[in-house]
């Protein structure tokens, strides 16, 4: 049987968090494996690491904060943290 390929890993990373904001007192884990994941898969930002490095106890405002370190004003805001420190857009 043939392997799945792989999705994007920003996309893993978008999906985690905006399940994990429809039931903020869920699971904070299933945001930050999305995290680790996509530094093993070679998406590496500032801010997506300290996310990776986040505690799933954390408050969900740390949580928060972590996410929309880098929040864009435009329609991808779920995205902007994924960002490059040196751009203002999505890689």
């Amino acid at each position: 049987m043939a392997e799945k390929p792989r999705r994007d890993p920003r996309d893993e990373v978008v999906d985690a968090v905006v399940l994990w904001r429809l039931d903020p007192a869920g699971e904070a884990k299933a945001v930050i494996d999305a995290a680790v994941q996509a530094l093993l898969d070679g998406l590496d930002t500032p801010a997506l690491r300290e996310l990776a490095g986040a505690s799933p106890k954390e408050s969900t405002y740390v949580l928060e904060e972590l996410i929309d370190r880098r929040r864009s004003t435009s329609w991808r805001s779920a995205t902007a943290w994924v960002m490059t420190p040196d751009t203002r857009r999505c890689t």
